[in-house]
C-alpha cells in the first residue's frame, strides 16, 4: 500500500488528457544549461529519468523503447561495426548496442553531461556498466554539430532524443537529416521515434515527412511504451536499404544468432514482418500531416502543445 504522503507526478498527454504516477520519492532534481533533469522511485516502473516534466526512461520497462530503436535496425544488416548514438544519455540505448558482438565502436554523442552524471550515480538498472564499455566512445557536445563537421561513416545511426520542443528541436529538420545520410554506409539505417501518433498527429506525421524527403526507405511502426502512457511511433529510414520491406529470413536467422547470447524482451525474430503493418487510423494521420519541418521553419511548441 501507498502512504497518504506519497507525492504524485502529472503529465500533460494531450489538451484534455493527463496522466499521474505515485512516487515512492525524489531522488535527484538539478537544472543544467539545457533542461530540468530528475530522478523519481515509482511504484509502478521503479526509477524514472524526467526531463523538462516528461519521463524519458524507466527500469521496469526502459526495455521496449530501447529494443525497438537499437535491434530492427542493426539486424536489419550483415555485421555492423561502428554505430552513432545521438543522444542516448540514460545508457539503455549502449545496453542493448552492446548486446551485438559485431559491434566495435559505439559512439555517444550527448549534449547534457548531467543527464550521463545523473544516470551513472543513480539509474544502474537501466544503464547497467554500459558506460565503462570498452566499446564505448562519449562524446559531451552537440549533435547536430558533430554530425555536419564529422567525416565519419555508420552503419547505424540511432537518434535517442527528447520531443522536438527543446535541446533536439535542430535534429528534427530537413536539414540535419540531409547530414545524418551522409554519415551513413551504403547500407546504412537511421531510427527514430516520431513522439505519439495519436495524441500529437501534426508532429509524428511532420518528423516522418521529414524524413521521407531525405531518405528513399521509411517505414513506420506504432509501439505501446507503458511508462509514456501512449502508443510511440519509431521510424526506420535508409537510402538503400527496404526498412519497410526486408526479407524476413535473413533478420530471423540474425536474430536467432543474437538471442542465443542476449536477452530480448520485446523485440522478436519476425519483427519485420510486423514493420509492414500499420493502423488505418495512423497510415491516414501520415498521409495527411506532411508538413516538412526545415532549419527556416522547425517544429514549433505550439505544434506539440497547442494548449501551452
Amino acid at each position: 500500500m501507498h502512504s497518504p504522503e506519497d507525492e504524485v507526478y502529472i503529465e500533460d498527454l494531450s489538451p484534455t488528457h493527463q496522466r499521474c504516477v505515485r512516487l515512492r520519492s525524489r531522488i535527484y532534481s538539478a537544472s543544467s544549461a539545457f533542461q530540468r533533469i530528475e530522478v523519481v522511485d515509482t511504484y509502478d516502473y521503479g526509477r524514472a529519468l524526467i526531463l523538462d516534466g516528461t519521463i524519458q526512461a524507466t527500469e521496469r520497462d526502459t526495455f521496449i523503447y530501447h529494443e525497438v530503436l537499437v535491434h530492427p535496425p542493426l539486424l536489419m544488416q550483415d555485421q555492423p561495426v561502428e554505430v552513432l548514438v545521438i543522444g542516448g544519455g540514460d545508457g539503455g540505448i549502449l545496453v542493448e548496442l552492446l548486446k551485438h558482438s559485431s559491434v566495435r565502436r559505439a559512439v555517444v554523442v550527448e549534449v547534457d553531461g548531467m543527464v550521463v552524471d545523473a544516470s551513472r550515480e543513480y539509474l544502474q538498472g537501466i544503464c547497467g556498466e554500459a558506460w565503462d564499455d570498452p566499446r564505448t566512445e562519449l562524446h559531451i557536445g552537440d549533435g547536430r554539430k558533430y554530425i555536419e563537421e564529422s567525416r565519419e561513416r555508420f552503419d547505424t545511426i540511432i537518434l535517442d532524443l527528447t520531443d522536438p520542443i527543446g535541446p533536439s528541436t535542430s535534429l528534427y529538420t530537413r536539414e540535419a537529416y540531409g547530414h545524418l545520410s551522409e554519415r551513413l554506409t551504403d547500407t546504412g539505417v537511421v531510427v527514430t521515434h516520431t513522439g505519439g501518433w495519436f495524441h500529437h498527429p501534426k508532429v509524428s506525421g511532420s518528423i516522418v515527412a521529414t524524413l521521407r524527403s531525405v531518405f528513399r526507405h521509411v517505414a513506420v511502426f506504432p509501439v505501446h511504451v507503458p511508462s509514456y502512457g501512449m502508443e510511440i511511433a519509431f521510424a526506420y529510414a535508409s537510402p538503400a536499404v527496404d526498412t519497410g520491406s526486408f526479407p524476413s529470413e535473413p533478420f530471423a536467422a540474425r536474430y536467432a544468432a543474437l538471442s542465443a547470447s542476449a536477452e530480448l524482451r520485446y523485440v522478436t525474430g519476425d519483427f519485420v514482418r510486423r514493420i509492414a503493418f500499420q493502423p488505418a487510423l495512423m497510415q491516414e494521420y501520415l498521409r495527411t500531416c506532411d508538413r516538412v519541418s526545415t532549419d527556416a521553419e522547425p517544429l514549433e511548441f505550439t505544434d506539440y502543445y497547442p494548449w501551452g
